[in-house]
């Protein structure tokens, strides 16, 4: 269990009714998810303990963060969808989770809100040298949004896949679309290698990006009751109830030796082995304390 999560447990402890029970034959009528009687102990605990004070405090400073950064289309735009691949790997068997087994990250954190980014900067890594993509990932995929908000690459612009970052080695170098980039003469890596850097921020910048901005803003509600950090969190919620329908890791494009596609009959051996890749893309509180 990770730390945040034992915080907010014991901001929650004490609660006399850690079950909540909904009116007979008819939907959900009160909280489930922290319950009254939970709200009302972590409450209380914020006035007696400064440990559980400080808690609070540090979750208020990192949602106060996110409404700085962004505005409600902001948070509404940072949800992917499933005509976006998404990648555990930046390239075969290299760089999984960000930075701890690798050398790129996001090239415009905030922080307090890692792994989510500035909005709009979230496909862009860096190694501290180079860029990827090299090309405005964001503007294509606005391009190419169809009258869902979702993104299709047949509508995308094709004149925003050119290498702004790095142009003296080419107009296509580095330029990513979705579906990688391959790196023939082995400037950052193996020549021949296909790196996947949007697939890649997909999954670890955006996903679990979203995860934390949810997160934060949740507790920050849990914790001061004030309605702007609801009002924050249910807008990235009801973004992704649009689109979670859809994702699915088995049916995303991966590398050809297996991973998340079901093309070849290799199962993504980090979700499971039926099609439960799309509680990626759930989201959720950040401190994970309870599974719904």
């Amino acid at each position: 269990m990770k730390a945040s999560s034992i915080t907010t447990l014991g901001l929650l402890a004490s609660s006399e009714n850690a079950t909540a029970k909904t009116a007979s034959g008819s939907g959900k009528s009160r909280p489930t998810y922290y319950t009254s009687s939970e709200r009302q102990a972590a409450r209380k605990n914020i006035q007696k303990y400064d440990w559980a004070k400080t808690v609070r405090d540090d979750v208020v400073a990192a949602a106060d963060t996110i409404l700085s950064y962004f505005t409600l289309d902001d948070l509404w735009r940072y949800v992917g969808s499933q005509n976006i691949p998404r990648s555990a790997w930046l390239a075969r068997q290299t760089a999984s989770h960000p930075p701890e087994s690798s050398e790129w990250e996001a090239k415009f954190p905030v922080d307090g809100i890692e792994p989510a980014t500035e909005p709009g900067k979230q496909w862009k890594i860096t190694n501290g040298k180079y860029t990827l993509p090299t090309n405005d990932f964001e503007a294509y995929r606005q391009s190419g949004l169809d009258d869902k908000g979702t993104f299709d690459p047949e509508l995308a612009d094709e004149s925003h896949l050119v290498n702004e970052e790095h142009p003296e080695k080419g107009k296509k170098w580095g330029v990513d679309d979705g579906l990688g980039w391959v790196d023939t003469n082995g400037d950052i890596g193996t020549a021949g290698q296909r790196w996947v850097p949007v697939a890649w921020t997909h999954h670890w910048m955006v996903v679990y990006g979203y995860r934390s901005l949810v997160g934060t803003l949740s507790e920050a509600y849990l914790y001061t009751r004030k309605q702007k950090y609801a009002r924050a969190a249910s807008v990235i919620l009801d973004r992704v109830a649009d689109v979670y329908p859809e994702f699915s890791l088995q049916n995303t494009v991966y590398f050809d030796d297996g991973g998340y596609t079901a093309q070849n009959g290799f199962p993504n051996p980090g979700h499971g082995e039926r099609d439960a890749g799309n509680r990626s893309g759930r989201s959720g509180n950040r401190t994970g304390s309870r599974s719904s």
